[in-house]
């Protein structure tokens, strides 16, 4: 199992980004209970495996290295399993929301977020599988590197949010 699918029965005590499992998300990416933990919750995940990722619970922060595409990108991209994705949101005036992306259809991405819910909200209530139509992500960044870096994770014994195909 991947880990980040381990957190999957995470839910908030209270509603208020708090609860045992959010504040520790909280505490790896550097802030405090009850603030918004959807970046913490990314930046725990690549932290558990090792992967080096930015350490911010601020969304945008993910998008400030390792960029591999924008909305305003000409080309085409396949996202792949493992990167991080950031929805845009027009009342915050940037990205609000970070997910970490599992799989790419062609036409949606699946991902795996925290502080969502099964409507997809960025003020939700846990950790969610979710599905979410390509024209819905703003940029993504990949921490994760190429098949090679993954084999040789693999090798270590290092487990990722990533499948091999």
């Amino acid at each position: 199992m991947d880990t980040s699918r381990h957190f999957l029965f995470v839910r908030e005590a209270t509603g208020s980004n708090d609860g045992k499992w959010v504040e520790r998300f909280q505490r790896e990416a550097g802030a405090k209970k009850g603030d918004a933990w959807c970046a913490c919750f990314v930046v725990a995940m690549h932290n558990y495996v090792g992967i080096p990722i930015v350490q911010s619970a601020w969304s945008p922060a993910l998008f400030t290295s390792n960029v591999v595409w924008e909305y305003s990108d000409w080309r085409e991209y396949t996202p792949k399993a493992g990167q991080v994705g950031g929805i845009y949101y027009d009342s915050k005036k940037r990205v609000a929301h970070v997910i970490l992306i599992t799989d790419y259809d062609g036409k949606s991405v699946f991902t795996i977020e925290g502080n969502t819910n099964m409507l997809g909200s960025r003020e939700g209530d846990g950790v969610y599988e979710k599905r979410r139509p390509m024209q819905s992500i703003w940029i993504i960044s990949d921490y994760v590197g190429g098949q090679q870096t993954l084999r040789e994770w693999r090798k270590q014994g290092i487990h990722t949010t990533i499948t091999l195909k």
